[in-house]
């Protein structure tokens, strides 16, 4: 009579069987999923190539240096410079090809972006579609300015310079760091707002001699606050900006670069303590006399703009550039395309004219669209009157 297992030699069969299990099966999955991922590459690879090949068909179209040209991957298709899905249903998935990262189409249409370096084209894919051949979607954070525009369910940020490009003439600023009733610590002497010299619109601050000007700032312990302006100077010492205390001491000095033919923006960022602070701008009592103009002064509280550990460096400030009063900016992460809605104020045309420093962008029907962004994209939108 044939003996059976027992029921301890089964068990232990079925433990052997669950440890091989535990190591094989994710060492196959990671392996199969790095094979999807060098497929997806390669796939990438072919595009780039179909578009090199269109490139040297079409060498009249190619953009100039500083220029940029993008090409779609429908259109490779469509013009028979790669193979589409042809089994799919329909003639729009015909124009499609499959993510073998995914399984499913590569989404949104892949665009190639072709620049001029020198004598040669760069052909670089964009953004979202490079990320989908990843483990993930990279996280990335793209901040957007529109001037005289809206932003549909923008975020909030508010420049607490008033007047800040002296439009107004002197409405918002004070000779004084005081109140009106209190002793004035002011020292006034020749001072102007002139139409000779301007950045973003028709006047300037002209100062001559020894001037002071204040506006009193809003901020909480530990805020983090961007402040700057624009200068243009005769004397390479002497005009400057800073955060000051009630009783003049200084809190934070930004070295004023000047230019004696040209208006150069100077700025920094710095943490407020809790005490009450006064944006101040002007030349020092000891300086020379000299022909001095200030513009597009501005002073942004990150932390409440932004969150404290999220606000925005100096560098994407600076590329933000000056704005007046409260403007809808936007901000969004997780995602690597991201779309808006922007419509123009009253007496203001919205035009095509975004810039960004990496990635790019499209404006159609009144959406803008952003891809191939990476963690420092910052675009602007212009708008003309």
């Amino acid at each position: 009579m044939k003996k059976g297992f027992t029921l301890a030699e089964l068990l232990g069969v079925i433990i052997v069987l669950a440890l091989i299990s535990m190591i094989a099966i994710p060492a196959i999955t990671t392996s199969l999923n790095k094979h999807k991922k060098n497929l997806c590459d390669t796939q990438i690879s072919y595009m780039i190539t179909a578009a090199r090949n269109w490139g040297a068909d079409h060498l009249l179209q190619l953009p100039d240096e500083g220029e940029t040209l993008t090409i779609t991957l429908s259109e490779l298709i469509k013009q028979g410079y790669m193979q589409g899905d042809s089994k799919a249903s329909t003639e729009e998935d015909k124009l499609k090809v499959i993510n073998p990262n995914t399984s499913e189409y590569f989404a949104p249409d892949p665009t190639i972006i072709i620049t001029k370096s020198g004598k040669n084209y760069l052909y670089t894919m964009d953004g979202v579609t490079t990320n989908s051949c990843k483990d993930s979607p990279t996280s990335y954070k793209v901040t957007l300015l529109g001037t005289h525009t809206h932003i549909e369910n923008g975020r909030s940020m508010t420049n607490q310079i008033v007047n800040g490009s002296f439009e107004d003439g002197e409405t918002g600023w004070s000779t004084s760091r005081v109140d009106e009733a209190e002793n004035s610590l002011a020292i006034t002497n020749t001072r102007f707002i002139t139409t000779e010299k301007s950045v973003s619109g028709l006047h300037s601050y002209h100062f001559v001699y020894t001037t002071w000007e204040y506006q009193k700032l809003t901020a909480n312990d530990q805020d983090k606050l961007y402040y700057g302006g624009k200068f243009m100077t005769e004397v390479k010492q002497g005009p400057f900006l800073q955060i000051s205390k009630k009783d003049a001491t200084t809190k934070s000095k930004l070295t004023v670069t000047v230019s004696p033919d040209k208006f150069t923006l100077n700025s920094k960022t710095f943490i407020a303590d809790g005490e009450a602070i006064y944006f101040q701008v002007g030349l020092c009592k000891s300086c020379s006399n000299s022909n001095t103009y200030v513009d597009d002064m501005i002073a942004v509280n990150l932390t409440q703009t932004f969150g404290a550990g999220n606000e925005p460096t100096k560098e994407e400030m600076d590329a933000i550039g000056w704005f007046d009063g409260t403007i809808q900016i936007a901000s969004k992460s997780d995602m690597n395309q991201v779309d808006f809605k922007v419509t123009a104020e009253e007496g203001y045309a919205i035009s095509n004219r975004i810039v960004c420093n990496s990635g790019y962008a499209t404006f159609e029907n009144g959406v803008l669209s952003v891809k191939g962004m990476n963690q420092d994209t910052i675009c602007r939108i212009e708008s003309v009157r």
